[in-house]
């Protein structure tokens, strides 16, 4: 058993290779060469490592601050800052209360919160585009926040990760405006009327 260096490449060729030597019944040395995976006449055997994806997830926001009934849109980017191929990588989205999904781009694949962004070549970035209503009920000021979740495995499908980035933005609440006329109940028919 091996412990291999975090330093190694992706795709580097590891090759390993047994030597037995004895001395025989007439005192001449013999070497066999061993290979665990081959048997006795085997010289070597290769192992490729494989890298390790590394899949980054940001998220913005706009407008913010946004008005109450007003639609906001949040931008998930998600990259493949790794050496080695991201697995079925999936994004799903956590609403705050009050916050009501109406549409994005790509279409979710599960409710209207989750996202199959397939498998991430190295460097590679998808861009989700999440579209909510910010329905009324929210007093000024308020700040509301919105999680965004990656899960992925690596080509080994050795290990599930995750990873998440929040945004959060602020509710502008609308002016509550009362609007009050006033005028006499009669006016004489030659008369000025003031409202």
């Amino acid at each position: 058993s091996l412990n291999l260096s975090i330093g190694l490449a992706n795709a580097s060729v590891l090759t390993n290779l047994a030597n037995a030597s004895t001395v025989n019944v007439q005192g001449t040395g013999v070497t066999a060469n061993y290979s665990a995976t081959n048997g006795s006449n085997a010289t070597s055997v290769s192992t490729t490592v494989r890298g390790i994806p590394s899949i980054n997830i940001s998220k913005t926001d706009t407008p913010d601050p946004v008005n109450v009934n007003g639609l906001l849109i949040y931008f998930i980017n998600v990259t493949n800052n790794g050496d080695d191929t991201a697995v079925n990588v999936t994004v799903m989205e956590a609403y705050a209360q009050g916050v009501n999904f109406t549409s994005s781009q790509p279409n979710a694949v599960i409710r209207n919160d989750t996202w199959s962004l397939s498998n991430m070549t190295v460097g590679q970035s998808i861009l989700v585009n999440v579209t909510v209503n910010v329905t009324g009920g929210f007093v000024n000021a308020t700040v509301i926040n919105n999680t965004a979740y990656a899960n992925f495995t690596d080509a080994l499908t050795t290990s599930i990760t995750n990873t998440s980035a929040v945004q959060t933005t602020t509710v502008r609440g609308l002016p509550g405006l009362l609007v009050t006329k006033l005028a006499p109940a009669q006016v004489r028919r030659d008369g000025q009327v003031r409202y």
